[in-house]
């Protein structure tokens, strides 16, 4: 199996982006995000810079990705918290994987 290697999302990246968060939605039997959902969701990502993506990439192709942001976990401890919203992984690996179970 090939080398996954893990960097920050780019703004490229974007659409192979909204097919893992449909994937997912799907997954979970939700309705699938709309266009302008979508949009939106990347527009925080990458113009406002309010939430922060990784992506994982094997063979070029972007198999995986995990959406997340810092927030204040205590304001009277004043201590960060990492909110890990979304970590998703393509149905394609998830198949593979589990047939090597």
């Amino acid at each position: 199996m090939a080398e996954v290697s893990v960097r920050r999302a780019r703004r490229e990246d974007w659409p192979r982006m909204v097919e893992l968060d449909r994937q997912l939605a799907a997954f979970e039997k939700l309705p699938l995000p709309t266009e302008t959902e979508a949009a939106r969701l990347g527009s925080m990502l990458f113009d406002e810079k309010k939430i922060e993506a990784l992506v994982a990439e094997r063979d070029g192709r972007i198999d995986g990705m995990a959406i997340f942001w810092e927030s204040l976990g205590s304001s009277f401890r004043a201590r960060p918290f990492l909110f890990l919203e979304d970590l998703v992984v393509g149905v394609h690996v998830r198949r593979i994987a589990h047939h090597l179970d």
